[in-house]
């Protein structure tokens, strides 16, 4: 992965920021059919894949 260092720093800065608040959890959306070791990475700083998940965004007018 690219930048993975820049992307742990990150994910770092998230999650003691919500310690820091007292969040009790924190988490991330990620493309499922991303076919990159992201997901993997995302693993191995202790993150689970729990969902699918859909979403549309009802701002959105089809014309």
């Amino acid at each position: 992965m690219r930048h993975k260092g820049v992307v742990q720093s990150l994910m770092e800065f998230a999650e003691n920021l919500a310690n820091k608040h007292k969040y009790v959890d924190t988490w991330l959306a990620s493309d499922i059919g991303r076919k990159d070791e992201a997901h993997q990475f995302y693993k191995e700083l202790g993150y689970l894949i729990t969902k699918l998940s859909y979403l549309i965004y009802l701002h959105i007018k089809y014309q």
